[in-house]
């Protein structure tokens, strides 16, 4: 039964309840008997007993009717306890099943837990976990231990930001505005920290945050390396790099960076600039009477002079050997230019104390050249101010000039190279020399470099450092370079086929031909075409030329090694000489320049600095090659120090293949 059955027994019950009440209360009220007629007593007496009939009937019913509804409400209660308790049952499984998941999720995050405290211990970085809300922080032992701090003095209140360098500090609070503005994917800095000794040392930082359901930050996380090795190393390779060792002046490739700034600035802002370019006259009897020491002391005192006169508005470069390059960024006319001339001139009017009683005197050449109304381009410039300096040194030394059209014959000169170099190719009037590469382990020579030469009808031999800039003007670089490549992939499996034993040739690539759009198609045909095998094949890239477009010669190198070949950079330390970037480049090897060797044997930072970059290379998997290595002492140092190959006129200059191929095994 239901709960509205229920409630009808209850009705019915109280309905007949009320009946036998009024029955009742009707019998009261009756006259007694002996009052009424017989007929009158009969029919009383009967409605009596009727009723007293009807009150007990009534009153079974309604004793029924209790118990009936006692009868139901006891199987109700009954089955709503045995309903009570089947959910009660159920919940009670419920209530199991939860607490079993939540043991295995607790086993899980503990397992979690200890995982991540062991991924911590073990990796070298260190872990900043800022609560953005309540601006709370985590700080893991490994990065407290890098700045020189215990937990203990580091409370979850403490920021550490207070100890970066108040130059960098900017930066990184830059780089996260910028990221929770979402304008960036992530936190990426480096910057100096104070460590608790006070010393700075460097921090490499990338960090993420966690996001509220409003889009708002919660947590952002800090992964941080300390990079200060990696960035001692990089600076001292940029100082090799940019810095002449001797002067400690910028050198040549420093200059050529600010000066073509210079020329975009004077361009932008309609100012006009100039370049000295200071030759020394007759320093080569300074060094042959007095020799390489005290030539050396000489150039050392001329730049002190120089930075001393001159003051701190103008560059100064060592441009190399005894010539120095001054640029003047913001001149007003052509008197201010004379007066500076002259007092560079008056420098070498003084003896220079050298030696023991004994003064030394030396004059300079000065050629000059105004930018940007004789050039656009910083080697515009350069070789204008080269020529003018050429012009005051046939007019007998000691003076200046000032460039102009008609002094130029270097000019007329370069202009005759870019028309004959058409005529170059049409007459094949260039050839290939080759020279020989040393692996100083195997003591043997392993392989060979191809270096193009011209000798012209006319103009006799011209330089590859002259021809080669003004091919790359006019784009005849792709031309040169293609017949490079296929010459000497063709000489290449001829020596094979002839049984000559060797590892690689190895063709310098413009990087005009690297970023043609069918350079990987031009070497794919050319070995198909030579029967050359890609492995015998290396490609040279110099860093500087690698870095005008990074990303796209990135995939072009890795092009070329699928292929099989072998991708070297070049001129390693003349450039950029990141380790950031080398570690991204598909190469496997590293080319130290010869102008790392030039002291190397008398000075021994230059020698460590040396070490290190073999060392570094090694770790990195990458075969080193010191080109320009001329002398055994040279030889002995680099072997020393663990090079693995050697390239230089200590073994041999460049010479015809048939010469070269002397210098090879056969089998």
């Amino acid at each position: 039964m239901n709960r509205g059955t229920n409630k009808i027994f209850i009705i019915l019950i109280v309905l007949i309840t009320t009946l036998l009440i009024t029955l009742q209360y009707i019998i009261f009220q009756i006259q007694p008997l002996d009052t009424l007629n017989p007929l009158e007593a009969i029919g009383i007496q009967h409605l009596i007993l009727t009723s007293k009939f009807l009150i007990i009937i009534l009153a079974i019913i309604n004793i029924i009717f209790l118990y009936v509804h006692y009868i139901f409400r006891k199987k109700t209660a009954h089955k709503h306890i045995q309903q009570v308790s089947k959910e009660l049952s159920d919940v009670k499984e419920e209530l199991k099943s939860q607490f079993n998941n939540l043991e295995i999720s607790n086993k899980r995050l503990q397992l979690s837990e200890e995982r991540y405290e062991l991924a911590l211990m073990a990796s070298n970085d260190g872990i900043m976990d800022c609560n953005v809300q309540t601006q709370e922080f985590f700080y893991s032992s490994q990065f407290l231990s890098m700045i020189g701090y215990s937990q203990s003095e580091f409370d979850t209140t403490r920021s550490c930001f207070d100890l970066i360098h108040d130059d960098d500090r900017q930066l990184i609070i830059t780089e996260i505005n910028r990221y929770l503005e979402k304008k960036q994917d992530s936190i990426s800095a480096q910057y100096r920290m104070l460590h608790k000794d006070g010393h700075y040392i460097w921090m490499e930082c990338n960090g993420i945050a966690t996001w509220d359901k409003d889009g708002k930050p919660s947590r952002i996380l800090f992964v941080q390396k300390d990079i200060s090795k990696e960035t001692q190393w990089r600076e001292k390779i940029y100082h090799i790099a940019y810095y002449d060792m001797l002067t400690k002046l910028p050198n040549r490739h420093l200059f050529r960076k600010r000066l073509k700034a210079s020329i975009k600035d004077t361009i932008a802002h309609g100012k006009k600039g100039a370049l000295f370019f200071v030759d020394l006259d007759n320093f080569k009897n300074v060094n042959d009477t007095l020799g390489h020491k005290v030539g050396d002391n000489l150039l050392i005192k001329i730049s002190e002079t120089l930075q001393s006169n001159l003051g701190d508005n103008v560059i100064i470069s060592r441009f190399g050997g005894d010539e120095f390059l001054i640029m003047y960024t913001d001149i007003h006319n052509e008197d201010y230019i004379e007066a500076q001339a002259k007092i560079i001139l008056n420098i070498f009017n003084n003896p220079w104390h050298l030696v023991e009683d004994m003064n030394t005197y030396i004059t300079a050449s000065i050629g000059i050249c105004v930018y940007p109304d004789n050039g656009n381009n910083e080697y515009e410039i350069l070789k204008k101010a080269d020529s003018a300096m050429y012009s005051a040194k046939k007019l007998g030394k000691n003076q200046y000039k000032i460039y102009h059209d008609h002094i130029s014959k270097e000019i007329l000169k370069k202009n005759t190279i870019q028309n004959a170099l058409r005529d170059a190719l049409k007459h094949n009037q260039f050839e290939l020399y080759y020279q020989p590469q040393y692996n100083v382990k195997k003591e043997c020579f392993c392989g060979l470099e191809a270096l193009i030469r011209w000798n012209h009808p006319k103009l006799g031999w011209i330089s590859p450092g002259e021809f080669i800039p003004i091919a790359e003007e006019t784009s005849l670089i792709r031309q040169i370079g293609t017949w490079v490549l296929k010459t000497a992939c063709t000489q290449a499996k001829k020596w094979l086929d002839e049984g000559y034993i060797f590892e690689t040739v190895s063709v310098n690539i413009s990087p005009l031909s690297l970023q043609q759009s069918d350079f990987i198609d031009i070497v794919q045909r050319t070995l198909n075409e030579t029967g050359l095998p890609p492995h015998h094949l290396d490609i040279e890239i110099t860093e500087t030329a690698l870095m005008h477009t990074l990303e796209l010669n990135i995939k072009t190198l890795q092009k070329l090694v699928d292929l099989g070949l072998n991708v070297s950079l070049d001129d390693f330390g003349t450039g950029y000489s990141s380790l950031n970037y080398l570690k991204r480049l598909p190469i496997k090897t590293v080319k130290i320049d010869r102008t790392f060797l030039e002291d190397m044997c008398s000075n021994s930072m230059e020698e460590s600095i040396i070490e290190g970059i073999i060392l570094l290379s090694h770790k990195m998997n990458l075969t080193v090659v010191a080109e320009g290595v001329e002398t055994k002492e040279q030889f002995d140092l680099l072997a020393k120090n663990h090079c693995d190959v050697i390239q230089g006129y200590y073994f041999a200059r460049p010479s015809s293949s048939e010469e070269a191929s002397k210098f090879l095994n056969k089998n």
